[in-house]
């Protein structure tokens, strides 16, 4: 979990997580909810 933990803040710190601008929201419905057909890119800072 910490190695998990350490390897996300070092992504965080060194890219900004962009989404589609043009993206509307569709859920999906399993044991959570989540948006269907979304991604982020990653961009270096």
């Amino acid at each position: 979990m910490h190695e998990a933990t350490l390897a996300l803040g070092t992504l965080l710190r060194r890219y900004d997580l962009v989404g589609s601008p043009d993206y509307e929201l569709r859920v999906a419905e399993m044991l959570t909810l989540k948006p269907e057909g979304f991604t982020l890119t990653p961009r270096r800072r």
